[in-house]
C-alpha cells in the first residue's frame, strides 16, 4: 500500500467539518470563428457547457477524496444555481443537511467564458459573477456547528467572497475547537487577519500580501505572517515556484514544484487547503504535508478550470514525480550538504551505508531496507569504478558504476547516492556526520574500519550492525554463475 493509500485508510475514521462560501463555478466552452463586423468583439461559436462546486463546496469535495467523513455547513440561495450546486454535492457523497436554503439570496456564483482557437489551446476570455448578496442568519452554521464538532477531528474555514465568514463567525468557531480539542485550519482571500490561532492556514502569494500590506519576497513574507497570525504552521503557496511551510519553532522549508507544465492554476487553492488537511488528520510532519499538497496542486493545473480530479490521478501523477525523483538521486557532496541540513532542521534522522552494490541481489535490497528503518532518510555511499577496483581487485567491478547508481535509484528506501573514489569513504563521513551508520553481513564492531568507527563516536554517531542473509552475496553469486556456466 503506498502513502496515499495509507493515509485515506487513516482517515476513513475521521469526520471534518468545512464551513464557508458555497459558490457555482460554470464553464461556457466555444470556438472562435471571427471577429464581428460592427464591433471590434469576437464571435464565439458556443460547444459546450459545465458546471462545478466552487470555494468551500469544492474543498469539502476534494477533501472527501483523502477519507474523511465531511460536513459541510454554508448557506446557498432558492435558485436553480443554488440547487444546481447542492446536487453536485449529493452525487459525491457529501450530503446538505448542513446547508441553508437562504430565499431572496442569489447563490454565489462565476461563469467564464473559455474559447478555443486555431493554433492555441483554450483561454479564458471573460469571467462573468453574480452580484454579492447579504448572508442569512449564520446561527444556524453555528447550531450544526455544534451538533458535529465534538466527534471530528478538525473543523476547515474557507473563506473565498466574505459572504458566509466575519469575524463573530471566526470567534465562535474558535470557542468550540479549543473547548474540544479539534484542529483549526483556514484559508482566506482578503480576512486571513481574522484567522489567528488556527493550527494551520495555506494563503497563496497575492492573499499573503494583502493581509500584510506589503511586497515581501517569499520568506520575509512567510515567517512575518506567521508571526503575526501565531497559527501552529503556515503552508504558503508560491504558485510555480512550489509550497514553503513556515512552522512555530521558527523553521522554514521549501518544497518545489516537481516538473509539470502548468495549463491553469484555477482550484489549485481549495487543492493545497485539502492535501494539508488531509495531511494533518493523518499526523504527517509538515513537509511532506507540503509535498503532498505540490503533488495534489499538481494533478489540478494540468486541467482547464474547475475540472475534476480524482484521488488515482493524485496517486498516479505521484508515481510519475517518484520516477522522475529517483532519477535524480545521484549527488555530490556539494549538493548533498545543504539537503541534509534542511532535513535535520526538520527533524529527521540521516542514516548512511556504503558498498559496491555489484550485481545487485535480494540479500542487498533486505540490507538496504533494514539500513533505512533505522531512521527517517538513508544516504548510500556508493564504491566508484576505481573505489572497487582497489577493494576487490581489477576484474571487478561487473557492472560499472552509473548502472548501479541507476539500479539504486529505483529503490524506494534509497534516498540519496554519492559516490567516493577512496576505498574508504571516511571523508564523506566526516563532512556529512550521519546521525547513524549501519553496516550489514558479518561485521563486528571490531571488524569495520575502526577510524571510520573513531570517527562517528566522536561526534555522538550510533552505529547499528546487523546480519545478512546467509548465502546471499555478490562473491557467492559469481560462484555460482561460473559452475553453472562457466563452460
Amino acid at each position: 500500500m503506498d502513502r496515499i493509500a495509507k493515509l485515506v485508510q487513516t482517515n476513513s475514521a475521521k469526520k471534518v467539518i468545512v464551513i464557508g462560501d458555497l459558490t457555482l463555478d460554470e464553464t461556457i466552452s466555444g470556438a472562435l470563428k471571427g471577429i464581428a463586423s460592427t464591433a471590434p468583439v469576437p464571435i464565439v461559436e458556443r460547444t459546450g457547457q459545465w458546471t462545478q462546486p466552487g470555494a468551500a463546496a469544492r474543498t469539502a469535495l476534494l477533501l472527501r477524496q483523502f477519507g474523511p467523513e465531511l460536513v459541510l455547513l454554508g448557506w446557498v440561495g432558492d435558485d436553480d444555481a443554488g440547487y444546481t450546486l447542492m446536487g453536485h454535492l449529493e452525487r459525491h457523497g457529501i450530503g446538505g443537511r448542513g446547508i441553508m436554503i437562504a430565499p431572496q439570496r442569489a447563490t454565489g456564483r462565476q461563469t467564464r467564458i473559455r474559447v478555443t482557437g486555431a493554433g492555441h489551446p483554450p483561454q479564458d476570455l471573460l469571467h462573468l459573477t453574480a452580484p454579492k448578496s447579504a448572508p442569512p442568519d449564520r446561527e444556524v452554521i453555528v447550531r450544526h456547528l455544534r451538533n458535529h464538532v465534538s466527534d471530528c477531528s478538525a473543523v476547515v474555514l474557507v473563506d473565498a467572497t466574505g459572504a458566509t465568514i466575519d469575524a463573530g463567525l471566526v470567534e465562535t468557531v474558535r470557542r468550540e475547537v479549543q473547548k474540544n480539542n479539534v484542529m483549526l485550519i483556514g484559508d482566506s482571500e482578503r480576512q486571513l487577519t481574522l484567522f489567528s490561532r488556527f493550527t494551520a492556514v495555506t494563503p497563496n502569494m497575492s492573499e499573503a500580501r494583502f493581509a500584510l500590506g506589503q511586497t515581501l519576497p517569499a520568506e520575509q513574507l512567510g515567517l512575518a505572517l506567521r508571526s503575526v497570525l501565531q497559527c501552529g504552521a503556515l503552508f504558503l503557496s508560491r504558485g510555480i515556484e512550489g509550497v514553503s511551510v513556515f512552522s512555530q519553532d521558527g523553521n522554514a522549508c521549501h518544497v518545489p514544484v516537481q516538473g509539470r507544465e502548468v495549463f491553469d492554476t484555477t482550484g489549485a487553492g481549495e487543492m493545497v487547503t485539502a492535501a494539508v488537511t488531509a495531511g494533518l488528520l493523518a499526523g504527517w510532519e509538515p513537509e511532506p504535508i507540503a509535498r503532498l499538497a505540490n503533488t495534489a496542486a499538481g494533478a489540478v493545473v494540468t486541467k482547464p478550470g474547475l475540472s475534476d480530479v480524482t484521488l488515482d490521478e493524485i496517486k498516479t501523477f505521484n508515481r510519475q514525480l517518484e520516477a522522475q525523483q529517483s532519477a535524480e538521486k545521484s549527488v555530490t557532496l556539494e549538493a548533498l550538504q545543504p539537503i541534509l541540513q534542511r532535513d535535520r532542521s526538520a527533524g529527521r534522522k540521516v542514516v548512511w551505508t556504503n558498498g559496491c552494490f555489484d550485481l545487485m541481489h535480494v540479500g542487498h535490497i533486505l540490507y538496504l531496507e533494514k539500513a533505512r528503518s533505522y531512521g527517517d532518510l538513508l544516504v548510500v555511499g556508493l564504491n566508484s569504478d576505481a573505489s572497487v577496483r582497489l577493494s576487490k581487485g581489477l576484474r571487478r567491478p561487473i557492472v560499472q558504476q552509473d548502472q548501479r547508481a541507476k539500479l539504486l535509484s529505483a529503490l524506494s528506501c534509497v534516498d540519496y547516492i554519492v559516490l567516493f573514489d577512496e576505498e574508504s569513504p571516511i571523508h564523506l563521513i566526516e563532512k556529512l556526520r550521519p546521525d547513524v551508520y549501519a553496516k550489514g553481513g558479518d561485521y563486528t564492531i571490531e571488524t569495520i574500519n575502526q577510524n571510520e568507527r573513531r570517527l562517528v563516536e566522536s561526534y555522538g554517531g550510533e552505529i547499528a550492525l546487523f546480519p545478512g542473509v546467509e548465502g546471499l552475496s555478490t562473491s557467492a553469486l559469481i560462484e555460482k554463475i561460473i559452475s553453472k556456466h562457466g563452460d
